[in-house]
Order: structure tokens, then sequence, then C-alpha cells
């Protein structure tokens, strides 16, 4: 993140309670949120423009590798990020 860009979010999330609390909880003071429900969805975010901070499920989507899925290409399009 530079100085004069605004902070990004990607809430990866495929329970839909869960992910509208975590964009609530994220979405202030001009940070920039981006919720995704699927591996797919997210790759897709990831690869259209660059996080700061990543927050996945790690069972994404009943797959219990879903949000590792979504580490890892967060590692190759988003090195910066926190995941």
């Amino acid at each position: 993140m530079t100085q004069t860009s605004q902070p990004s979010v990607l809430i990866v999330e495929d329970e839909i309670c869960i992910r509208d609390v975590l964009v609530e909880l994220f979405d202030v003071d001009g940070t920039v949120v981006v919720a995704a429900a699927s591996l797919e969805r997210a790759k897709a975010m990831l690869a259209s423009r660059s996080f700061d901070l990543i927050i996945t499920d790690i069972r994404l989507g009943g797959r219990r590798d879903g949000g590792l899925q979504v580490m890892a290409a967060a590692g190759v399009l988003s090195p910066q990020a926190t995941v």
C-alpha cells in the first residue's frame, strides 16, 4: 500500500452471515473491502487488483483445501498481501 492509496481487504468466505459480518467489520475509514464467496471468484479478484490483507475460510465451499488454494493464489497474484 502506498501512502496515497486506500487500504484494501479481500474477504473469502462461503457462509454469507460470516462474510457479511467481516465486510462490516473492515468497512471503515476508506478501506476498500471486496468479498468473494468461492475459490473461483477469489482468484478472479486477486487477478484484477492487489490487496493489503486477505482473510479466507480454510474449508471454503466444503473443500478442505479451498482456503489453502486462495493462499497459494495470493502468493502469486498479490505477494505483498498479509494472509
